[in-house]
């Protein structure tokens, strides 16, 4: 079987995570950057909550399905894991720009 690696995952989840094919900019309208980052952060909490709600499925027996909890944990912990990537380049993208000399 062939192991995947985070890698490459990432310009697939990135584009999950960040620009779902649903939110499409309607008239020419772009979403600010913060719109988009608040929708990224919503996005990876409605995944936690969806992993969490399988798990108690799981463990009070609505549901027999280990795959599905395994895989809802593992798509919750990937895309937390892409957006902390995405807070650290952030950041350190802050952090330079304040580094710059006026």
């Amino acid at each position: 079987m062939k192991q995947i690696s985070l890698i490459d995952l990432k310009p697939v989840l990135a584009n999950q995570l960040i620009l779902p094919p649903s939110s499409s900019p309607k008239n020419d309208e772009v979403p600010s950057f913060g719109e988009v980052i608040r929708e990224a952060i919503q996005r990876v909490d409605d995944l936690q909550a969806k992993a969490d709600q399988n798990l108690q499925d799981f463990i009070t027996n609505k549901s027999r399905d280990l795959h599905e909890v395994m895989i809802s944990w593992e798509k919750a912990d990937t895309s937390l894991r892409l957006l902390m990537q995405v807070r650290s380049k952030i950041l350190e993208a802050y952090q330079e720009i304040m580094r710059m000399p006026v």
